[in-house]
């Protein structure tokens, strides 16, 4: 079945690397950046020593004070050019301003795209916590294991032991899950041939134009003590990738199902995308109607706002997160837990996160330099 995605807020899908000052122009004036491949700027001041020198000693002597733009050669071409939001340069710890590393999106031939397992993944998070929320078995089997998890952490005495397991729980919390996770797309089974994801079948996207795709932001943490922005390169809003999804459907697979899985069409995956994405949404749109502390100041209303436009968007397609800046374990087993228990929740959750101000448990959240949150996208057909 041909897909179309659709970007509804920045994405970041990265390739775990990072363009530094040694790889890119700045042009702080037009908010211009320009990536270039840096051992072909070397090979082509092969023949101009002094400047060669020049740009070896600067790499030694003040590798963050400088870019590449006093040692490029007029036929010299960037790989790519984006739009910058925000700004490429931050005060050091001497005073001095330093350029900041620009976090890569993931591409082919310098063209973005999007993976198929990035979008099989997000399908796959929506349906776990489906199965967890709706099939009673399993979510008391996630409630009792995490009460007890926090029943063993009580009877500890020894505080250093006590310690010593609180920096345990959040992994043991994510074992509990990956147990019902082989229950949920494989009837228990830890074989991956029978685990029915694998007979759904998710194209990469094709790639894109990079000049046309992507342009690089600050992102910033809020609800933090620190202030922190991390530029990445980001899909701009409104872009449309294609792909293809396929349910590969015959006898062969039907005998590894489960019988309470019942996601077997385009129709029955659009269904349950869209209730966790509901149930996310009304998470975040709480979230962000209380006070938010920290030291970056955040328009709500137009994070609020965003979000209320989401529901909307549904009646389209269905909806899915992707990218970096997700919480696997957060998504998941918090929400259910707050809206299965509240006591086991309150009692829960301050483990399972970091701590913010004072003693209080704080989940930060990550937004663009504007205001934006991060990885929205629909899917239709």
């Amino acid at each position: 079945m041909d897909c179309s995605l659709e970007i509804l807020s920045p994405t970041h899908i990265g390739n775990g690397n990072k363009l530094n000052n040694w790889n890119y122009s700045y042009d702080e004036k037009q908010k211009i950046l320009k990536v270039y491949d840096f051992d072909k700027v070397v090979q082509s001041l092969k023949d101009d020593k002094q400047r060669l020198s020049q740009l070896i000693s600067s790499i030694k002597r003040n590798p963050h004070y400088q870019d590449l733009t006093n040692f490029l050669k007029p036929d010299i071409k960037p790989l790519y050019t984006l739009n910058v939001s925000g700004s490429l340069k931050r005060r050091g710890k001497d005073g001095n301003l330093e350029f900041k590393e620009v976090w890569e999106f993931i591409k082919v031939n310098n063209n973005p795209y999007i993976p198929g397992s990035e979008i099989k993944g997000a399908i796959r998070t929506a349906i776990l916590y489906n199965m967890l929320k709706n099939n009673e078995s399993l979510k008391q089997e996630l409630l009792k294991g995490l009460k007890k998890l926090f029943e063993d952490l009580k009877k500890l005495q020894d505080e250093r032991e006590r310690e010593k397991e609180k920096k345990k729980l959040k992994s043991r919390a994510q074992q509990i899950l990956e147990e019902l996770e082989n229950k949920v797309f494989s009837d228990g089974s830890k074989d991956g041939k029978k685990d029915f994801m694998r007979f759904i079948s998710v194209s990469d996207t094709k790639p894109k134009n990079p000049e046309e795709a992507l342009y690089v932001c600050d992102i910033k943490i809020i609800n933090t003590s620190r202030s922190f922005f991390d530029p990445h390169e980001l899909l701009k809003v409104r872009q449309k990738f294609e792909f293809r999804l396929d349910i590969l459907w015959d006898d062969l697979y039907r005998n590894y199902i489960v019988k309470e899985f019942n996601f077997k069409s385009f129709e029955d995956i659009q269904a349950v995308c869209n209730e966790f994405a509901n149930d996310l949404i009304n998470h975040e749109i709480e979230f962000f109607s209380k006070n938010v502390y920290g030291k970056e100041k955040v328009d709500i209303k137009k994070v609020v706002d965003f979000y209320k436009g989401l529901k909307e968007k549904s009646k389209n397609g269905f909806l899915l997160r992707l990218g970096k800046h997700q919480g696997f374990l957060s998504l998941t087993v918090n929400l259910i837990v707050k809206h299965s228990d509240e006591n086991l929740f309150k009692s829960i959750y301050p483990l399972l996160v970091h701590r913010g101000y004072g003693n209080n448990p704080a989940k930060s959240r990550k937004l663009t330099f504007n205001d934006e949150p991060l990885g929205w996208v629909l899917v239709s057909y």
